[in-house]
């Protein structure tokens, strides 16, 4: 296979971690309210749909919700605020790809416990170490938040 050829198989095997059980039961796990869900690193309240009539509810109702705009594919206006995440990372970030036999048993892992619902700044975050670790970092880290330790200590200190 070559490479543009491994890579569409390896976003659609991404793209069934959706219909995993596990997954889903992680993302159950972090469920607060309809769209609304807890960070398992800072314990940030988030959003996620397209609705902003529920971002302001969820506000009234519980203070603080972070999420994300940006526009979806059919240009409607999106609201981000989850990631669910494997904890061992999927390409091993020392070896690299090690090839298909070690990429799929750790994208399907078998308990809901290899999973963890981070915000969208706890998972840049603990990307953007994976990255780095790899030696695939583009460096384009400082512009990317404007958070410091003094905003919010828990998210600068994640635990991976």
């Amino acid at each position: 296979m070559n490479k543009k050829q491994t890579q569409r198989v390896k976003n659609a095997l991404r793209r069934l971690t959706f219909s995993d059980p596990f997954w889903k039961a992680a993302k159950k796990r972090a469920y607060v309210d309809a769209g609304v869900h807890r960070c398992e690193n800072c314990g940030v309240l988030t959003y996620n749909g397209v609705s902003l009539k529920n971002v302001t509810k969820m506000f009234e109702k519980y203070g603080e919700i972070f999420t994300v705009e940006k526009p979806d594919r059919k240009k409607r206006m999106r609201y981000y605020g989850i990631e669910i995440d494997h904890i061992v990372p999927v390409v091993d970030p020392i070896e690299g790809n090690s090839g298909w036999d070690e990429f799929i048993p750790r994208l399907f892992p078998d308990s809901f416990e290899a999973y963890m619902c981070l915000c969208i700044s706890c998972h840049s975050i603990k990307t953007k170490c994976e990255n780095i670790d790899r030696g695939t970092d583009k460096g384009d880290w400082d512009d990317f938040f404007d958070l410091t330790e003094e905003d919010n200590p828990d998210i600068i200190n994640i635990e991976v």
